[in-house]
């Protein structure tokens, strides 16, 4: 095997492990935003908002090379989630 062929090599698996790291995370973030919902949901002031409202950001669709869309796709999950908290945080009355 070249060189260049190990490198490569090396590189898909240290993506590949990036990525996995990536989906661990996103499964961790949505599972914290679904249990803060529910363990704030009596002393929250107001109601959820709509997912209009979640969508302020206007989306650029633009093509990734297919490793790095699957790492998007993962933050992406991670933003929703983390916003999604900070979302209940804001709407609790303690």
């Amino acid at each position: 095997m070249s060189q260049e062929k190990v490198g490569a090599a090396i590189k898909q698996s240290v993506a590949s492990l990036i990525v996995d790291l990536a989906g661990e995370v996103e499964c961790i973030a949505e599972e914290t935003a679904k249990r803060t919902m529910n363990k704030l949901q009596g002393v929250m002031s107001s109601p959820p908002p709509t997912s209009d409202e979640k969508c302020k950001e206007a989306t650029i669709n633009q093509e990734y090379p297919e490793l790095f869309e699957v790492l998007r796709a993962k933050l992406q999950g991670i933003k929703v989630s983390l916003a999604t908290i900070n979302d209940g945080l804001d709407r609790t009355e303690l």
